[in-house]
């Protein structure tokens, strides 16, 4: 799924497969730093929203709107699912045996993604 602009374009925020990057960036006097994150660490078993925030303090601040200086961006990540896959082993009745596995979504199709203008961007609070 491509990003959604809310108010404009933010070109600081890119995903590529599972990972979130979210360039260096200056708001106002603070300078935000390049971070990167596994989206694939928040997910949940259900739908899950998550909100990347920039603090006064130069850190981001993930579903913490506490000091917060700007939303970044928001990251709707789909529940985890799973699917059933051979062992290899065969069971007392020479039935293959399956286990349960996690399947790792691609978060460039399947999450949600909406980003925010940053003010010199012309962004507005």
């Amino acid at each position: 799924m491509p990003i959604i602009e809310v108010n404009g374009p933010n070109p600081a925020v890119s995903i590529d497969g599972n990972k979130l990057t979210i360039q260096a960036f200056k708001l106002g006097d603070v300078q935000i730093p390049q971070k990167e994150w596994d989206l694939t660490k928040f997910q949940d078993y259900d739908e899950k929203t998550v909100r990347f925030y920039a603090g006064v303090d130069g850190q981001y601040h993930i579903d913490d709107n506490r000091d917060i200086f700007w939303l970044v961006a928001e990251v709707k990540l789909p529940g985890i699912k799973y699917k059933n896959a051979p062992t290899g082993e065969a069971d007392e009745n020479g039935q293959e045996v399956m286990e349960q596995v996690v399947v790792v979504p691609d978060m460039g199709q399947d999450a949600k993604i909406k980003v925010w203008a940053l003010p010199d961007q012309g962004g507005n609070k």
